[in-house]
């Protein structure tokens, strides 16, 4: 469980990034 909460925020960073940069 801990690990999804970790690879979740990763993947939440990423988008927010991605959507930023666009």
């Amino acid at each position: 469980m801990h690990d999804d909460s970790k690879r979740g925020s990763v993947c939440t960073r990423v988008l927010v990034r991605g959507g930023l940069d666009e």
